[in-house]
C-alpha cells in the first residue's frame, strides 16, 4: 500500500466527498490555475473529512505570509520552491505545523539535511524553473537514486502521475506517498471518479 495525495483541490464539494491520505490546496501562487484565495482555502479545509490531512501548497516563502497560512489550520504547509537547508531552518523556527519541502536537482545535494528539517519532502518534475501541476513525468531514475537518502515515511513523489502509470512509478521509486493533480482531471477539473480510482489503486500497490 502507498499513501496518496490529491493536489490542486479548488472545489469544497468534491473535497467533502473523497478520502485520500492528503489533500493539497494551492495558495499565494497566482501563476497556478489551481490557485485559490485564502477564504476559499479555509472553506475547503473546513469541508474536508477530518481523517484527511490538509496541505497548503505555496511558492510564498515570506514568514509573515506563512504565519497567515498557518492560521487557516491546515495540517501541513508545503513550500514548493527548492530552498536550501538553512532557508528551511529559518522557516521551521516560525511555523508550528508540519512542513513539506520540495527537492529537485537544484537542492538535491542537501537532501539528507532537508529531510531531517522537514516532516516530508516532495520530489516533483519541473520545466523552465517551475515545479508542480505541469502534467510532465518526473525523472524517475533520478528520484529513485534519492530513495536511500530519504528516511522511510518521508518521501512524496509527484510529476505526471495518473492511474495508468502509478504502478510503474511505484515499482521504480518505492515512495511513501504518491501525489497527483492534472492526472485526476477531466477538462481541467477534478474528477471524483478518477480520484477514487487513484485512492483505490494506491491501497492495492505493494
Amino acid at each position: 500500500m502507498v499513501k496518496v495525495k490529491v493536489c490542486g483541490m479548488t472545489d469544497q464539494n468534491i473535497a467533502s466527498k473523497i478520502l485520500p491520505d492528503y489533500l493539497g490546496i494551492i495558495v499565494l501562487t497566482p501563476d497556478s490555475r489551481r490557485n485559490v484565495g485564502l477564504d476559499r482555502a479555509r472553506e475547503i479545509i473546513a469541508h474536508t473529512n477530518p481523517e484527511v490531512k490538509t496541505v497548503l501548497v505555496t511558492r510564498e516563502v515570506g514568514i509573515s505570509k506563512l504565519i497567515e497560512l498557518e492560521r487557516l489550520n491546515p495540517d501541513y504547509i508545503q513550500i514548493h520552491v527548492p530552498l536550501n537547508a538553512e532557508e528551511l531552518k529559518r522557516i521551521q523556527k516560525y511555523i508550528g505545523i508540519g512542513l513539506i519541502s520540495l527537492v529537485n536537482r537544484n537542492n538535491s545535494t542537501e537532501v539528507e539535511d532537508i529531510a531531517s528539517i522537514s516532516d516530508m519532502v516532495i520530489l516533483d518534475s519541473s520545466a523552465n524553473g517551475i515545479s508542480g501541476g505541469l502534467g510532465i513525468e518526473n525523472d524517475w531514475d533520478f528520484v529513485s537514486s534519492l530513495r536511500n537518502r530519504i528516511p522511510m515515511g518521508k518521501m512524496i513523489v509527484s510529476g505526471g502521475i495518473n492511474i495508468s502509470n502509478m504502478e510503474r512509478i511505484f515499482k521504480v521509486t518505492k515512495p511513501d506517498v504518491m501525489d497527483a493533480s492534472s492526472g485526476l482531471e477531466i477538462n481541467g477539473k477534478k474528477s471524483i471518479e478518477l480520484i477514487n480510482e487513484f485512492i483505490k489503486k494506491g491501497r492495492e500497490l505493494k
